[in-house]
């Protein structure tokens, strides 16, 4: 099961909205990928450029969304898959992917 977490880093009531249909599991060998969708809760008035960071159990793709006045309430997608390693865990075992955010705006 993958966690996806955002971290707000401004004060203002503008957001980073995250869509999930419910948890997503991914697996290491032969699985299928899961994916999330993000957008902005308002327009901005400089371009908003959102990282996705993964930790060492999950990939995350892209790693970098951007969104501007005219894409701001486009979903953008982004995949996640398992990374398979060689190390013995226990099934299932988490895996995160952070969010930051910066603009200007």
């Amino acid at each position: 099961m993958v966690q996806v977490f955002g971290i707000n880093q401004d004060d203002d009531s503008a957001n980073v909205l995250i869509r999930t249909n419910g948890a997503l599991a991914v697996a290491e060998v032969g699985g299928a990928g899961a994916s999330y969708a993000v957008r902005l809760s308002q327009a901005p008035t400089a371009p908003v450029t959102v990282t996705a960071t993964a930790d060492a159990q999950v990939t995350a793709s892209p790693a970098s969304l951007v969104f501007t006045a005219t894409t701001w309430n486009i979903e953008q997608t982004v995949s996640v898959a398992a990374v398979d390693d060689a190390t013995a865990e226990a099934s299932p075992h988490p895996g995160t992917i952070s969010h930051a955010w910066s603009s200007s705006d």
